[in-house]
């Protein structure tokens, strides 16, 4: 059985930290919206999703983005290599 934690963050949007799931921590600052679209089984989906990093003074965790790297398309690991550089 898998522990689930839900805390509030300072938006009063709600963060789950399941115990063994690294990313979950990680993504307690970003949107629920781009957190869907990290996931989705569509590339364009995914690759809309990283725009989030793309902001000049983006403070979020690196975490989805080091992970999409290893993404299935190329243009969602093209794009993320691209804000990593």
């Amino acid at each position: 059985m898998v522990e689930k934690k839900i805390e509030g963050n300072v938006n009063g949007a709600a963060s789950v930290n399941q115990s063994g799931d690294h990313t979950s921590a990680s993504m307690s600052f970003i949107p629920l919206s781009v957190e869907k679209d990290l996931h989705s089984p569509e590339a364009r989906d995914r690759y809309r999703a990283l725009d989030h990093w793309e902001a000049k003074d983006s403070k979020v965790p690196l975490d989805p983005v080091f992970e999409a790297l290893e993404d299935e398309d190329p243009a969602v690991r093209a794009k993320a290599t691209a804000i990593v550089e």
